[in-house]
């Protein structure tokens, strides 16, 4: 990419017309710096509560060891167990961290290199001059820069909030399964202990008619 050249000699100061490129490169790029893209955490921590009961923890609360309300010496209860798997899931944080990544890209696709104005004074016969060096291929190129950037950090949300739901949806799923097995262990320990408390009845039973039959 080469910047545009503008050379403008000139025996006298340049005219408020002639400067007139200056300002409106000077306020295309603060423009550009202005830019902040949407779908932040706490929008997809609020989608994500809607429609799993949790959201994301803030950034006051990422360092925090478990989610508030959970205990674990109480144990855990399906929902507990929901919340703490989008608080410590090294997967979905991983996918958490694309986010921000998507975001950058975002406001990274806005910005413009600052423009370069540089003067050169009269020196014996050299007139006064000054050039004005503007990206004008980046500046042509932003807008869909943006739009990719936009699209990218919009798909990144979407799989953000699919792999909450995908790891909510699992996590249900695994510990309705656990509950289910423990049920079933203990029952299968009950129908143990029932059978143990059979033999011994029937151990007593014969011992007893063993000795009447002795008498």
């Amino acid at each position: 990419m080469r910047p545009a050249d503008l050379t403008l000699p000139d025996s006298h100061r340049p005219s408020r017309s002639a400067a007139r490129p200056v300002l409106v490169a000077c306020l295309l790029v603060a423009a550009c710096r202005s830019e902040r893209p949407d779908r932040d955490r706490a929008e997809l921590s609020q989608e994500l509560r809607t429609r799993t009961g949790h959201g994301l923890p803030s950034a006051a609360e990422v360092d925090l060891p478990l989610p508030a309300g959970v205990e674990l010496a109480d144990g855990l209860d399906q929902s507990e167990a929901v919340a703490l798997a989008l608080w410590k899931s090294p997967e979905f944080a991983a996918v958490l961290a694309e986010l921000g990544v998507a975001r950058g890209e975002v406001v990274e696709a806005g910005l413009l290199k600052d423009p370069i104005l540089t003067f050169l004074f009269p020196l014996g016969p050299k007139q006064y001059e000054w050039t004005l060096l503007l990206p004008l291929e980046a500046l042509w190129q932003r807008p869909r820069r943006i739009q990719i950037a936009e699209l990218d950090l919009e798909r990144t949300a979407l799989d953000l909030v699919r792999h909450g739901l995908d790891l909510a949806r699992d996590t249900s799923l695994a510990f309705v399964e656990c509950v289910a097995a423990e049920e079933r262990a203990a029952a299968t320990l009950a129908r143990v202990e029932l059978v143990r408390e059979l033999v011994r009845v029937a151990d007593e039973r014969v011992r007893a008619g063993e000795a009447e039959a002795a008498e």
